[in-house]
């Protein structure tokens, strides 16, 4: 049960993490903005990242993290099969989601892939702080 505590709260860390940097990559600064053009602001921005990013981090990595925890045992693999999970995660949220499937969904992949490592890098430093 502990495991499983440490996980979800990982889990909504990276969510928040994971937020905070897709939104201040796509924020463009009022000083370099367009006149005449429609901006959307950091909190919209973040929003809109968190409400698919932490059911993505809760449904998906958790339930992954914890059976490639029980089944596999050295770290470098660990790390593998987690960014393969990240991957096909950052997939399946966007099929699910916008219910489309197009060479785009590569890309969703990638960030899926980003995704993972910032949550297995949070899992590292809690269990070397632990």
């Amino acid at each position: 049960m502990y495991l499983l505590k440490r996980r979800i709260i990982i889990a909504l860390l990276s969510a928040i993490i994971f937020s905070l940097i897709l939104s201040y990559i796509s924020y463009t600064p009022i000083a370099e903005r367009e006149p005449n053009s429609w901006y959307e602001s950091f909190g919209s921005t973040l929003t809109v990242c968190l409400i698919f990013s932490v059911p993505a981090y809760l449904l998906g990595g958790i339930p992954i993290s914890l059976y490639i925890d029980k089944f596999v045992k050295k770290e470098i693999i660990k790390l593998v099969f987690h960014l393969l999970g990240g991957f096909l995660v950052g997939i399946a949220m966007t099929v699910i989601s916008f219910m489309t499937v197009s060479f785009e969904l590569l890309w969703y992949g990638v960030i899926g892939l980003f995704a993972s490592s910032l949550f297995y890098i949070l899992m590292l430093l809690v269990k070397k702080f632990n």
